[in-house]
This record gives C-alpha cells, sequence and structure tokens, in this order.
C-alpha cells in the first residue's frame, strides 16, 4: 500500500509539471562561461538551470518548450547525433522530501518513457541502471526515430535528463557519439552549476 501511495504520488509529480521552468537566476548570478577542453565552450543555460557543453560547430536546435519542460538539443554537424538536456520542474506542493530518492528516478524515468511514446509512437527502454552514490540514474532508450544514452537527475524539485541521442536508421557516427557523450558527462545541473 505504501508503494502504491508512493508511485501514485511521483506520477503526480511528473503530470503535474507545470510553469515552472523558468530559471530564478538574474543575468549578474550566472556563472562565466568557459571552454572544456577539447569540446568546446560550456556556459549556464538558466532555460535549463545547468552548465551546458556543446560541442564546437554544433548546431542549437530550436528549443522545445512546454508547460512541463524545456528541451535543448545542439546537433552535429553530419545531423546523425545531438547532445540534449530537457529540464522540468516538479510542483512544490509534492512531497518529494519523503519520497525514496530511487523511486523518484524510477517513476520520473517512467513519465519519460511515457513522453518518448508520445512524442515518437514508439519508446522502449533498453536498459536502467541506479547509481546510488551519485544519486542518478542511468538509462538507454529507443523511440520512432531516436537512440538515447541518458543520465536522469532529479533534484529536489527539478529534473534534468542529459542525453547523446542519434538518429536510429543511420549507422553510429562513433566520433560524435564519443564527443557527444563527454560533453554529457561534463554536463552540470543546479542554481550552482558551472561555479
Amino acid at each position: 500500500m505504501y508503494r502504491l501511495a508512493l508511485v501514485g504520488v511521483a506520477a503526480l509529480a511528473w503530470c503535474g509539471l507545470a510553469g515552472c521552468v523558468q530559471s530564478t537566476l538574474s543575468a549578474g548570478d550566472r556563472p562565466a562561461s568557459r571552454p572544456v577542453e577539447g569540446i568546446g565552450k560550456g556556459f549556464f543555460d538558466s532555460r535549463v538551470e545547468a552548465f551546458v557543453v556543446p560541442p564546437a560547430n554544433w548546431k542549437l536546435d530550436p528549443p522545445k518548450v512546454s508547460d512541463r519542460h524545456i528541451h535543448l538539443a545542439w546537433i552535429s554537424p553530419s545531423g546523425d547525433t545531438a547532445y540534449g538536456v530537457i529540464y522540468a520542474t516538479i510542483p512544490g506542493y509534492i512531497p518529494v522530501a519523503l519520497m525514496p530518492t530511487r523511486l523518484l528516478h524510477e517513476e520520473v524515468l517512467d513519465r519519460v518513457m511515457i513522453g518518448m511514446r508520445q512524442d515518437q509512437g514508439e519508446g522502449v527502454l533498453l536498459e536502467k541502471r541506479w547509481d546510488g552514490q551519485e544519486r542518478q540514474m542511468y538509462f538507454e532508450a529507443e523511440g520512432g526515430l531516436y537512440r538515447v544514452d541518458s543520465v536522469l537527475k532529479v533534484r529536489g524539485w527539478s529534473a534534468w535528463a542529459l542525453y547523446v541521442g542519434r538518429l536510429r536508421a543511420r549507422e553510429a557516427n562513433e566520433p560524435e557519439l564519443e564527443l557527444a557523450g563527454r560533453a554529457r558527462d561534463e554536463t552540470e545541473v543546479g542554481l550552482d552549476a558551472g561555479e
């Protein structure tokens, strides 16, 4: 019964995400940009409350914004590979502090997969792995068009999915995937990211 109650609360947390996706930072509070060796220029992006590290010469796709999330993706020169950050907030009335961290990540991941199915018509979770020390979940999934290798981080009322994506219909571009993976791994989340 306790697990069912927690599952219901977590589902409401993701489904009820609404309108809170704007940063509280002012321009003067943002950490400075800086080069990240071998990747490109990293900078704090208040839209996703993260220090992002898009690889040099990768182009920002038009941001995808809904009442639930903000999704930024940088596309490689070949168009085969992407590095992305998805940010969403959980409303304050959800008792996030009372939920076990792993369970909250599991439920957010379920919501991510539902969103993938709605967006791409297909969403299959291939693998997931919990990292209790870092309090984050690694997962790989395939949608109708894309395969993603992601890190899911939930901190308080904020959730981020940092990913490397590639088109399923094309052969993997290993150098681009490696570069996007390094960018993802250098991405820091939270209002103090990049300091």
